[in-house]
C-alpha cells in the first residue's frame, strides 16, 4: 500500500521519505541524498559546483521518476 504522505519536511532535517518507499527504489542513493541535503544546509561553503552540477544531471531525474511514480500511487497525478 502506498504511504499516504510520499514525504514531509523538516528545516532541521529535510525531506524524510517512508521507508516503504525507499524499499520500492532501492536504485535511489537515500543515505547520500540526505548528508547531500545537510551539507547544502549547513556546510554550503564547502559545496563544490560540479559535484552540484553532477546531481543534477544524474540523479535528479531518476528522483523525479520516483516522486512521479508514487504520487501516481496515491492517485494525485
Amino acid at each position: 500500500m502506498a504511504s499516504r504522505v510520499a514525504w514531509r519536511s523538516s528545516p532541521k532535517r529535510g525531506a524524510v521519505w517512508p521507508d516503504d518507499v525507499k524499499a520500492r527504489h532501492p536504485s535511489i542513493a537515500w543515505k547520500e541524498m540526505a548528508g547531500a541535503g545537510s551539507v547544502y544546509r549547513h556546510d554550503h561553503e564547502e559545496v563544490d559546483a560540479d559535484e552540484v552540477w553532477v546531481t543534477v544531471q544524474d540523479h535528479l531525474p531518476p528522483l523525479r521518476t520516483v516522486v512521479e511514480h508514487e504520487l501516481g500511487l496515491l492517485g494525485a497525478t
